[in-house]
């Protein structure tokens, strides 16, 4: 994705989606990597041109801002091969429809080979894992990128997609937003403007899906005006991920909410602006179409309980929001019963505990907890989450789920002895996770 590193550790790269650079989804104290989807970019061969509607080429008075003359100035150099389209076009109609016309295009599309345009590490981090998010294993890297912006200069684009012209455009498309998003500074809006922590994986799937989510509109209108012969992208993405794995729902994830959002609150391509003016603070407000900052996160924190072997530094914590709880749910329950479970978020935060053994290693455990609005909301997570754990294979981990106050549930993850010892206590808001017996 076109994400600088304020927004992102490595996020999934789909087909007509950009890549970020950032570090791989090796674990750390935060798992602060956010996973990939799994899938591989390629494109149906078409053996006929894309059809043209007949659209008029500017939406102003003003013959200057029209995409053919805009793109007869820009001179953008095509690396590595040769593009089935104009790209100088693609970009001219994008930055027009987004009233970004004085936008600058990159100075160059690189092509690269497939094997060239993999991201990502060998596996996620631990606590993605133990939830089932996890690399295929006959994958070497988390993901293969159809094509993304790393810097504004730059679109790089994987060869395997140029065969099929209609989905090609409609990609280069997509990374055409993210340029403009580039030179005009989104990225920069968006920054601190969540209400989770930063740096929390919660920050980075919000963030994300304003990012793609508006890539992906602009990519949808795009696609209706100048390409009819791709296929919608949003209508792409869910046949994806309509038996897809974990991780590629939970990658898809972001896209599909962000689109859906910015569908919902703008008419127009050139309003999209607006979504980084004002964006929502959180996931609950994007998913359910809240004015931004009408869902204020609710007071939750989570004690390490002291003298029990298992202990937790302060920076061994990170919050996920409802689009993971949500997506996480979906892995074994259908998903409106999973949108309905994470329903009335109202905050998270999940904490990492080690302990050390007789052998000199640790062992890890983590609790989740989750605060939500009201009893029913969280009563309704604690019906969805028996139904997700007894559809998880048999050789999962074990997970179990504490109830330390109405409106809080704390899922415990991780070693055994930490899943079956610890116990959660306190009040909606504070609660103390303790071990009982030895380490």
């Amino acid at each position: 994705m076109s994400l600088r590193p304020l927004l992102l550790a490595v996020l999934l790269v789909v087909a007509g989606c950009a890549a970020p650079v950032g570090p791989s989804p090796a674990v750390t104290e935060r798992d602060s990597a956010e996973p990939s989807t799994e899938s591989t970019p390629v494109s149906t061969p078409s053996t006929q041109p894309s059809p043209r509607t007949s659209e008029p080429e500017t939406t102003t008075s003003d013959p200057s801002v029209s995409p053919p003359v805009l793109a007869e100035e820009y001179d953008v150099r095509v690396a590595g091969g040769s593009l089935p389209v104009e790209y100088g076009l693609v970009f001219a109609r994008v930055a027009v429809a987004m009233d970004r016309p004085t936008a600058e295009p990159p100075s160059v599309v690189r092509i690269e080979p497939t094997e060239s345009m993999g991201l990502g590490g060998a596996e996620y981090p631990e606590f993605y894992r133990l939830l089932g998010f996890r690399v295929s294993e006959d994958r070497e890297r988390a993901l293969t990128a159809a094509a993304y912006v790393a810097t504004p200069e730059a679109v790089v684009v994987n060869e395997a997609i140029l065969a099929d012209e209609a989905g090609a455009e409609s990609t280069l498309a997509h990374e055409s937003v993210h340029v403009v998003q580039y030179r005009t500074g989104a990225f920069e809006q968006l920054a601190g403007t969540a209400a989770a922590p930063s740096g929390s994986t919660a920050e980075r799937l919000l963030q994300a899906a304003i990012v793609e989510g508006s890539a992906t509109y602009v990519e949808g209108e795009y696609v209706r005006r100048y390409a009819p012969g791709a296929a919608s992208p949003t209508e792409s993405l869910r046949t994806r991920t309509a038996n897809g794995s974990p991780a590629e729902r939970l990658g898809v994830a972001p896209y599909l909410a962000g689109a859906r959002y910015v569908d919902a609150r703008v008419s127009d391509p050139g309003e999209v602006r607006a979504v980084y003016d004002d964006p929502p603070r959180t996931a609950e407000e994007l998913l359910h179409d809240r004015p931004p900052g009408s869902e204020p996160v609710a007071p939750l924190t989570v004690r390490d309980a002291p003298r029990d072997d298992w202990t937790s530094g302060a920076d061994a914590t990170d919050t996920y929001g409802e689009l993971f709880v949500r997506v996480t749910l979906e892995t074994g329950v259908g998903e409106a019963t999973a949108a309905d479970a994470a329903h009335g978020w109202g905050n998270d935060v999940r904490r990492r505990f080690v302990a050390a053994d007789g052998a000199g290693s640790t062992r890890t455990g983590y609790a989740w907890a989750i605060r939500f609005d009201d009893d029913a909301n969280a009563t309704a997570f604690a019906a969805a989450f028996e139904t997700w754990r007894e559809a998880r294979p048999a050789n999962a981990s074990t997970v179990r789920l504490v109830r330390p106050a109405p409106e809080t549930v704390v899922l415990l993850l991780g070693d055994e002895r930490f899943v079956t010892r610890a116990s959660a206590s306190g009040r909606d808001g504070a609660v103390t996770v303790r071990v009982n017996g030895s380490g």
